[in-house]
């Protein structure tokens, strides 16, 4: 199975859940809440090396 992370198109910071990304957004950069919406989401690169093995 597949994972995914959620990153900050701000500040690169990661989170698994889109919850924990959104307080982040609110919380530490107020002043660009229209990114609230707009996160990352990333393949698990180490994931994908694993199924290949």
């Amino acid at each position: 199975m597949r994972r995914y992370t959620i990153k900050c198109r701000l500040c690169d910071a990661s989170f698994m859940s889109y919850g924990d990304y959104e307080r982040h957004v609110v919380e530490g950069h107020r002043d660009n809440l229209a990114y609230r919406f707009r996160p990352m989401v990333v393949r698990d690169e180490a994931e994908d090396c694993e199924s290949k093995e």
